[in-house]
């Protein structure tokens, strides 16, 4: 059997974060905000975040990655597979998060140690287009 718990997404713009559980694994796709005020996080279950098998990141956008280091400061000590175009694209996106949180007088959740904390595995130095790993 397998559980689904939307932690933002669904039925609004931003905050995309969906974790899927089954026997042996708890694996996220995303974990974004939602840009109104100072930024809406995912409604996060802290107490299993260190139980995370893996983290998926489907793309760089802010309603889909910005809550990543939330992930950290809360105990996951995994890797966030992603394209290397989607890494590479994170550090300006994290710029202007973190400039829009600032200007409208808000603090970040989290620090820069969680984002550094951050470890990637790349798609596809991992497997071919079109081939299951």
């Amino acid at each position: 059997m397998m559980e689904l718990k939307v932690w933002g997404g669904a039925g609004e713009h931003g905050r995309s974060c969906y974790v899927i559980t089954g026997n042996q694994h708890r694996i996220m796709l995303d974990c974004g905000v939602k840009k109104e005020g100072t930024g809406q996080y995912p409604l996060l279950e802290e107490y299993l975040i260190p139980d995370l098998t893996a983290v998926f990141l489907s793309h760089a956008h802010e309603d889909h990655s910005m809550a990543l280091p939330l992930l950290y400061k809360h105990g996951y000590r995994g890797e966030i597979w992603a394209t290397k175009p989607t890494v590479k694209q994170l550090e300006h996106y994290f710029d202007h998060w973190r400039k829009y949180v600032a200007g409208r007088n808000g603090e970040l959740p989290y620090g820069q140690e969680h984002i550094y904390a951050m470890r990637f595995r790349i798609l596809e130095e991992e497997v071919a287009g079109g081939e299951w790993l």
